[in-house]
C-alpha cells in the first residue's frame, strides 16, 4: 500500500490501536514487533534477523515472551474476533507447537499460535537465511485447524481480511461506519 498498515485510521484509532485493544481484552501480556514504540501500551520488540519477513518478527516475540505460547497477529488485521482466538486457544495440547488456521483453503500463519520453543528453530532458520513461515511449520509439530463450528462465517471473512489494497482500506472503513 505503500505505507505503514498499521498506521491507518480507522474509525477514530489506528489499525495498531484497534488491534492491540482487542488482543489486550484476550490477553494479560501483548508484545508487538516493530521498530519504534507507537501509542499502544505493550512490550516493544525489534528484530534481531533485520530484514527477514515475518519469521524474523515471530522469532523476537518468541524470544522475549514470558508466557509459553503466543497468539500472532499481522498488523493489518483489525477485525480480529475474540471467539476465533478462544476456539483456536482451545486445540492447544502439551505436545502441539503450533495452531494454524485454514481459512478458504489457505494457511494464516500470521492468525496462529506458536509454543515460545519455537523461538531456537527460528533462528536456526533464519541463520540459513530462511524467511518464510511455512519452513517453521514444517520442522515443527502443528494443528491445522479448518472447520470452525457454531463460528459466523461473517465473523470468520473479517478476522481473516487483511489490508494489502487501497480497495481493502475502502472496505474496512465502510465496516467501521456500519457498526
Amino acid at each position: 500500500m505503500g505505507s505503514d498498515k498499521s498506521e491507518l485510521v480507522i474509525g477514530e484509532v489506528t489499525v495498531l490501536e484497534r488491534i492491540g485493544a482487542i488482543l489486550k481484552r484476550n490477553f494479560s501480556h501483548v508484545i508487538i514487533n516493530r521498530n519504534n514504540p507507537a501509542s499502544v501500551q505493550a512490550v516493544y520488540v525489534k528484530d534481531q534477523y533485520e530484514q527477514h519477513g515475518p519469521l524474523g518478527g515471530l522469532h523476537a516475540v518468541l524470544s522475549e515472551t514470558p508466557t509459553q505460547y503466543v497468539f500472532v497477529s499481522a498488523c493489518d488485521t483489525p477485525f480480529l474476533k475474540t471467539e476465533i482466538i478462544e476456539f483456536l486457544l482451545s486445540r492447544l495440547t502439551s505436545d502441539i507447537d503450533a495452531v494454524i488456521p485454514v481459512y478458504n483453503g489457505r494457511s494464516q500463519p500470521l492468525s496462529g499460535i506458536y509454543r515460545k520453543e519455537l523461538a531456537q528453530r527460528c533462528a536456526l532458520l533464519l541463520e540459513k537465511g530462511e524467511r518464510k513461515m511455512q519452513s517453521l511449520l514444517n520442522v515443527s509439530t502443528v494443528i491445522y485447524v479448518e472447520n470452525f463450528p457454531a463460528i459466523d462465517p461473517e465473523d470468520l471473512y473479517w478476522h481473516f481480511f487483511n489490508m494489502n489494497t487501497g480497495k481493502d482500506y475502502e472496505a474496512a472503513l465502510k465496516k467501521i461506519q456500519a457498526e
